[in-house]
């Protein structure tokens, strides 16, 4: 009973998940915003994941810029320096010492720059310590329908506007692999729509590249603002570039060409678009001509993983950090991002596959992955932009930095 009243107390005073999620949120690219909140080279503490546990619970501290000499860093829980077990730029491991119930400052200092932070200590025994999933669509992705999702280690969700939900999960699949995923859903029948948005000058004979944050920069307005983007399609990589697969953008057929190459064979395989009635489609290659007229916004797609209701079967096995998107019978749109090549492998197509399908998703594509893999969403406090997975690029195995890509899918008030 003591511990169920401290985690209780503990719940009640600390809403855990928004707070991790909000924090989160600041982890990414911060390179690349026009606004930087910090200096480029000056370390910064976002989260601790969890701030609750017991004694010898793995603790990681989420930020930027931590040095790679781990010797430059100290960590302190209370009065008691810890042993970093593992770090990189972006996170620190610790194992959360022995330690009285209550909250205790965690501190990180590097140089003459301190961050503090607080942790949690529980007291009763493990199982009553909290346990995932926390979210909805966290419970359905451990649910039977979902095969290749043995676990959810951890999860949190925001309402970004209304009918734009925002999750983001740390998984463990069925090949025992911890993945990072990051998803959206959008139910097109509240007041959001989706659209095509292009670099700025872009036209069908000058293809041009900008990243999602300058994108969402140049097609936000304070009346109709971007509240999510995702990239788009995969896109050829010599100069003069081009998209793989046609590009319709608010009714107007930019191109309708194919760039299919054999070597290629994961790309410009079908289509996703926005019919003139305003619902998602996805096509094969071979019936772009027939549903061509009917799009108002549309991109190349590449491995179609669920369609009409059907998972796929797919061949290819290969870990990958991803983006892809799928929708359900009535009009919702889920978008999923995988982070991968630092940290986490990134998944196959049909753990992909399995996802939409657990999450009622009657089709389901892939879009451009790699380092091109990124999701963006408006804060809903600060309403500031953030890039919320971690890129793949640079590859140094250490990533964070955001790729310019030829076209996204965003989601707008409609």
């Amino acid at each position: 009973m003591v511990g169920q009243q401290l985690l209780m107390n503990h719940s009640n005073m600390k809403s855990i998940a928004l707070y991790l999620l909000l924090s989160l949120l600041t982890v990414a690219c911060a390179q690349n915003n026009p606004q930087p909140e910090h200096p480029v080279n000056v370390f910064t503490v976002d989260a601790l994941v969890p701030d609750y546990g017991a004694p010898g619970t793995e603790v990681t501290i989420k930020g930027n810029n931590f040095p790679q000499v781990l010797s430059e860093i100290e960590v302190y829980f209370g009065d008691q320096k810890l042993d970093i077990v593992s770090g990189s730029k972006i996170e620190l491991k610790v194992i959360a010492p022995e330690h009285k119930p209550g909250d205790v400052p965690v501190i990180i200092k590097v140089g003459d720059r301190t961050v503090k932070k607080d942790f949690y200590f529980l007291a009763g025994k493990p199982e009553q310590y909290p346990t995932y999933p926390k979210t909805e669509a966290g419970k359905i992705l451990k649910g039977e329908t979902c095969i290749k999702v043995l676990d959810i280690l951890w999860d949190t969700t925001c309402v970004v506007t209304t009918g734009l939900d925002y999750y983001q999960m740390q998984i463990k699949t069925d090949a025992n692999e911890q993945q990072n995923i990051y998803l959206l859903r959008a139910d097109l029948s509240q007041n959001i729509e989706m659209k095509v948005v292009l670099p700025s000058t872009t036209t069908s004979s000058s293809w041009k590249k900008q990243t999602l944050t300058v994108m969402t920069k140049n097609n936000s307005t304070t009346s109709k603002p971007v509240y999510a983007m995702i990239n788009a399609d995969f896109w050829n990589m010599t100069s003069p570039i081009n998209p793989r697969g046609p590009v319709h953008c608010g009714g107007s057929v930019v191109s309708s060409e194919w760039d299919y190459d054999p070597k290629l064979s994961q790309q410009a395989l079908s289509y996703v678009g926005i019919t003139t009635e305003g619902m998602m489609t996805i096509g094969y290659r071979q019936d772009y001509p027939s549903a061509m007229m009917k799009m108002k916004e549309c991109t190349g797609a590449g491995v179609v993983m669920v369609y009409d209701g059907k998972i796929q079967s797919i061949s290819t096995a290969a870990r990958d950090p991803r983006t892809a998107i799928g929708y359900t019978a009535d009009n919702v749109v889920w978008m999923l991002t995988v982070d991968g090549r630092h940290g986490t492998t990134g998944m196959t197509y049909q753990e992909m596959g399995s996802i939409f399908f657990s999450l009622g998703c009657v089709a389901a594509a892939n879009l451009d992955g790699g380092g091109s893999a990124q999701m963006l969403i408006k804060n809903p406090l600060g309403g500031a932009h953030k890039i919320c997975n971690w890129p793949s690029d640079p590859t140094d195995g250490k990533g964070g930095t955001e790729r310019a890509v030829i076209n996204a899918w965003a989601v707008f008030k409609k």
